[in-house]
């Protein structure tokens, strides 16, 4: 995937390209998304562009073969192609002839390299829109130069920017990026299908997502499963965890604890188009964290501005399943929905279990009485809009 950057930064190549492109006529209503980290968010957009008369072609650059897995139901379902290098890619680009070209990043070098190049030469293609995987990109922690400055080019040079939280108030702010493009702050939202969460007699908490261990990160407040899970023990209280990857090696301090306790349940992974369904089975989602957060000095590389923009997709997994929230990070976030009244703002020592018995009827009534304004089929025509007004510029 490297070996190409100075070739397709040759003048030479470039044009070569752009005669090429140029006798290909756009197809109207046809979005490219180039993935570099397959994700849930990525399906939640792509059908609700579908359910607006948008077809959605995709080219999976990740050669993470798990996340293939993971998403099988939903690569079927799509003009979906898995690149092997960049010439395939950029021959995918010409045939496909979207209108927009949506590259979904992540942070690492390959990734990186895809959209720095591709940014490079915009010229030449459609109008190209660039999203950050994650904060982690715009918080400089523990990345190589070469990434970090190819990064802020995508960001500065980019048609269009998508970011999934506000992210980009830090850069611009804190960082004197000059963002060039259009900007638009489309968050992660619900998904077409939402459940109703069900009473099952015993109160029950669950996680799904990223894990982070004890073992990988002894002194972060956010590696805290083993001492949540005692806590609940002592509640009575399940605690139900479902990672998105299975590691049996780095996992075997929690399989071993969930033959000791009746109370912690650590699940296999489940595919994103059964997991609302099965989280709706409980009473509460939790992003867990300890005390004291933002007074400790490294918390795996999350700084406390990290903690304040950041997003993350799972909070509106558990909306979608009908589940009101414990957490404390993001900042922003948290204040948020807890204005909404759907989140308790607690550390893993303040969850109050009494409070959370008592007010799970009133605070899953109020999960469903303003998720339907958050789902993504509600939000899309903003994204379309945003789309719409990069083609016109780049039309101009």
């Amino acid at each position: 995937w490297y070996s190409d950057e100075k070739e397709f930064e040759a003048l030479e190549t470039v044009s070569k390209l752009k005669e090429i492109i140029e006798k290909k006529e756009k197809i109207r209503n046809r979005i490219l998304f180039v993935v570099c980290l397959m994700s849930p968010r990525v399906i939640k957009i792509a059908h609700a562009l579908q359910n607006n008369g948008y077809e959605v072609c995709i080219i999976s650059c990740t050669d993470k073969q798990t996340e293939d897995i993971r998403y099988r139901h939903f690569f079927k379902q799509y003009n979906c192609y898995k690149c092997e290098c960049f010439e395939e890619l950029i021959y995918r680009i010409i045939v496909c002839r979207a209108e927009i070209i949506h590259i979904f990043s992540e942070y690492d070098k390959m990734s990186t390299s895809i959209a720095y190049n591709l940014i490079l030469c915009k010229e030449i293609f459609s109008p190209v829109v660039f999203e950050q995987y994650d904060i982690a990109n715009g918080m400089y922690y523990d990345m190589s130069r070469d990434i970090l400055e190819k990064e802020q080019y995508c960001l500065e040079n980019a048609s269009g920017v998508c970011c999934r939280g506000n992210e980009i108030d830090y850069l611009i702010n804190e960082k004197n990026f000059n963002i060039k493009g259009k900007v638009i702050k489309f968050f992660d939202y619900i998904g077409d299908e939402v459940f109703a969460g069900k009473d099952q007699g015993e109160l029950s908490l669950c996680y799904a997502g990223g894990i982070t261990t004890e073992k990988e990160w002894p002194d972060a407040s956010f590696a805290c499963w083993i001492e949540l899970a005692n806590i609940c023990e002592k509640n009575k209280c399940h605690l139900h965890v479902y990672p998105d990857l299975w590691n049996e090696e780095s996992f075997i301090d929690y399989i071993q604890m969930e033959n000791e306790n009746s109370y912690f349940h650590f699940h296999k992974p489940v595919s994103y188009c059964e997991l609302t369904k099965e989280l709706s089975l409980y009473d509460y989602g939790i992003v867990p964290t300890k005390k004291g957060f933002f007074d400790k000095k490294d918390n795996g590389g999350l700084s406390h501005q990290k903690m304040i923009y950041a997003a993350t997709n799972k909070i509106y997994d558990d909306l979608a399943a009908g589940l009101p929230i414990i957490f404390s990070y993001p900042t922003l976030s948290v204040k948020y929905f807890e204005s909404k009244g759907v989140a308790l703002n607690w550390t893993i020592e303040e969850i109050d279990f009494e409070q959370l018995r008592k007010r799970k009827r009133e605070l899953k009534k109020r999960v469903k009485d303003i998720r339907k304004k958050w789902q993504m089929k509600h939000k899309i025509i903003e994204l379309i809009r945003f789309y719409d007004e990069l083609n016109i510029r780049g039309q101009e």
